[in-house]
């Protein structure tokens, strides 16, 4: 499912112009159809800068703007896991800021 979240958000709004929104209901659909859709309980991201968590979802996002995409499953008793990318908002969708990999490794080996 990381997978599916990280190469939805371009297609789903996360551009200029469109709505966090948009993106937070893309994931959670995703999240939902895995079955763990009560277990997604903040928000998608917000921008980064001199204010956090300061994304208002319903206002469009501005082209140039900083923001996370980190959606999150939390299981009551057992923990959960959150993947936080950061992109910058541009004119035709986003561009990925993280370079690190979303694929699960074993480290048990």
């Amino acid at each position: 499912a990381a997978a599916q979240l990280a190469s939805l958000v371009v297609g789903v709004g996360v551009s200029a112009g469109g709505l966090a929104s948009a993106a937070s209901e893309a994931a959670r659909g995703v999240i939902r159809k895995a079955g763990f859709g009560d277990y997604f309980i903040h928000s998608i991201g917000h921008h980064l800068g001199l204010e956090t968590h300061d994304a208002n979802p319903d206002e469009p996002l501005a082209e140039g703007a900083v923001v996370t995409i980190e959606p999150g499953i939390y299981l009551d008793g057992i923990g959960g896991v959150r993947i936080e990318d950061q992109v910058v908002i541009t004119d035709d969708g986003c561009e990925v800021l993280t370079g690190i990999t979303t694929d699960l490794i074993n480290t048990s080996a």
